[in-house]
């Protein structure tokens, strides 16, 4: 949600809760944080009820997995000629 969505709504949502509590002045503070963490629980739910109907994949960063000869993954060879097997050195 874009952020000027987003504070609309926890803005929608605090005052609500500001209505619901008989319009009583001081609590504005409390008021919007408690507004705050329902959306962004809301929008937490709603998005990992998506990823679990496929709607939306999670990027996970790829890792470079190093060999044990220390070359990454998916590399050939050994650019050292000393870590050759059977290397002779002259």
């Amino acid at each position: 949600m874009p952020r000027k969505n987003l504070h609309s709504e926890i803005a929608k949502v605090a005052y609500e809760i500001y209505i619901q509590r008989g319009c009583v002045h001081g609590h504005d503070i409390n008021q919007w944080l408690e507004a705050e963490r329902m959306v962004l629980s809301n929008q937490s739910s709603k998005s990992k009820k998506k990823e679990k109907e496929g709607e939306i994949t999670p990027k996970v960063p790829s890792k470079k997995v190093l060999k044990p000869d220390g070359n990454k993954k998916g590399e050939k060879g050994v650019t050292d000629s000393s870590k050759r097997k059977g290397s002779k050195k002259q």
